[in-house]
């Protein structure tokens, strides 16, 4: 349970493959996008394949999409 400054309690969205936690939900739906549909530590943009969440987490992370986005 998160709550603001204002004492209100807050949606969290929880990726259940990650266990990351987000406040806003275009923020988690572009996370979710990030996982593989076969597998979800294989990387839906690069097709790089992880052995476990933090691996991949790591992977995304580093930031190595960045370029491709642009």
């Amino acid at each position: 349970k998160v709550i603001n400054k204002e004492g209100e309690v807050m949606d969290v969205f929880r990726c259940d493959h990650c266990h990351v936690l987000f406040l806003d939900y275009v923020m988690f739906t572009i996370h979710m996008g990030c996982h593989g549909f076969r597998d979800p530590f294989e990387c839906n943009m690069c097709g790089y394949r992880s052995h476990d969440r933090y691996e991949f987490s790591s992977h995304i992370a580093r930031g190595e999409h960045r370029a491709m986005l642009k």
